[in-house]
């Protein structure tokens, strides 16, 4: 079709049979006006109009995601890492819970399942699911935290109650906090972040055998997907040549499963994602994203 538009392709057409119709022409009224000849010059006139309506809006809608995309591509990681950190502090009031010396084990299991205490309720986070969580996952973190609370009464951060959650492989939290912690560390490098202090002193507590083996295996539960998955994800850098965080995504992703690797291919509800076998949790393109730099760095030095 030569000319930019349907109706211009056809004007001087409308009136005449589909089989009288020079072949370009007809090959575009077959294409945009399946029933032709069912209707009257006026109404092909219109849906040629439609047509045209149609594709202009499509190529808009083309454009547009091109240049956002195109946008993204151009963002630094600290970029990336401000607008991930705006948009938590806003939707879940992140600075706010980070920055508490004492937050409650029932609402940190509802944050831990994207549930902002200020703004929604207990009964939404016992029947509401998330795109990562539901119902069941929010009653197991309150159960585990309630009771971890009472065991041992102490003031605990958000940060102490996402490190038990990183203890616990069996039960499944969202990655949005990982995606928040992950980006004020790109934006603050080598400083840790809400370092509150306890609100007085603590005394020492004698610490059973069994106590001391208990810390233990919770302390080692501790490790993020840094301290498991970064020295590979180095090495691989080193291996290969990648220019982007999404192409290494993909070497990581084609590499899951074997031994020397500490990923898996997700499954279930992690299907499609870079699962950390080790701690049993999904890595997200976006945090490698946002460490992109760093990685980088790690592999040229």
């Amino acid at each position: 079709m030569t000319a930019h538009t349907v109706t211009l392709a056809l004007e001087g057409w409308f009136t005449k049979p589909l089989n009288k119709l020079p072949l370009e022409e007809r090959s575009c009224a077959e294409a945009y006006i399946k029933n032709w000849s069912e209707l009257s010059p006026s109404e092909r006139r219109e849906r040629a109009v439609e047509v045209d309506r149609q594709r202009a809006e499509q190529d808009a809608a083309r454009l547009t995601h091109a240049r956002s995309e195109q946008a993204r591509q151009n963002e630094s990681p600290a970029e990336d890492a401000e607008k991930l950190r705006a948009w938590w502090d806003v939707t879940m009031a992140a600075d706010h819970w980070f920055s508490l010396v004492d937050v409650d084990p029932l609402n940190a299991a509802m944050l831990l399942c994207r549930f902002n205490p200020n703004s929604e309720t207990v009964s939404e986070a016992e029947s509401n699911r998330t795109d990562q969580t539901g119902p069941s996952d929010f009653l197991q973190l309150r159960r585990r935290f309630e009771d971890w609370s009472r065991a041992e009464t102490r003031p605990r951060t958000l940060r102490d109650w996402l490190h038990a959650a990183k203890a616990m492989p069996e039960e499944r939290y969202h990655s949005w906090i990982d995606e928040y912690v992950d980006a004020v560390d790109v934006l603050t490098p080598g400083v840790p972040p809400w370092s509150a202090a306890p609100l007085a002193p603590v005394a020492p507590v004698a610490t059973t055998e069994a106590q001391a083996g208990s810390e233990k295996q919770q302390a080692q539960g501790r490790r993020g997907w840094r301290e498991v998955a970064w020295p590979y994800m180095v090495a691989k850098l080193c291996d290969g040549q990648y220019a982007t965080a999404k192409e290494l995504d993909a070497a990581l992703r084609a590499g899951a499963g074997v031994p020397e690797s500490p990923f898996d291919k997700g499954e279930g509800q992690n299907r499609g994602s870079l699962f950390v076998r080790e701690i049993g949790r999904p890595l997200m393109l976006k945090t490698i994203q946002n460490n992109w730099q760093k990685l980088r760095e790690a592999a040229r030095s």
